[in-house]
């Protein structure tokens, strides 16, 4: 995402959702425990509350999963802060019933998926999984483009893993 004009040329969506089960009426239970599953919960408030666009065209609340991504959910002030979001707005959210419908919503759209999941990060281009390596979007949606092919498509980066989570792209 960061490569310029890559950004530009991607319609790019998050849903922190993962290999989540359903264990009940609004209780779920995440692969790798509930910490994974309040760090899902505190991205998707940040998707939720910051989703509008930069400049460069990157959404403006890529920064802060990125961070939280490599620094787990301790780290959700300092990333907060350090991605330009309000840290109240994002531990209301996270806290409360509205995190907890985000988390809901994510399930449901992440079980939706056609054909469903197999692993994470699960990325599609186009409504089309890229499964034989998900971690490099990049080539795949350089690929799908039909416009006229930006800098970053004509000499990709040799490691483009720039981000975090389950992936929905559209080029």
């Amino acid at each position: 995402m960061y490569t310029p004009g890559l950004a530009a040329i991607i319609d790019l969506t998050s849903v922190p959702c993962g290999n989540v089960q359903k264990t009940g009426p609004g209780s779920y239970e995440c692969q790798h425990g509930l910490e994974e599953c309040r760090g899902n919960t505190l991205e998707l408030c940040g998707i939720h509350h910051y989703n509008t666009t930069r400049k460069d065209n990157i959404p403006a609340w890529f920064d802060f999963l990125v961070c939280i991504e490599k620094n787990h959910i301790g780290a959700g002030e300092p990333c907060a802060k350090a991605s330009g979001m309000n840290w109240t707005t994002l531990d209301t959210c996270w806290n409360g019933a509205e995190g907890k419908a985000l988390f809901a919503a994510a399930y449901d759209k992440t079980e939706a998926l056609q054909p469903p999941h197999q692993f994470t990060p699960w990325v599609t281009v186009n409504g089309t999984p890229q499964t034989k390596d998900p971690n490099h979007f990049a080539e795949a949606v350089c690929r799908a483009y039909t416009g006229p092919k930006p800098a970053a498509c004509l000499d990709p980066p040799a490691d483009d893993d720039d981000g975090p989570g389950l992936f929905v792209t559209s080029a």
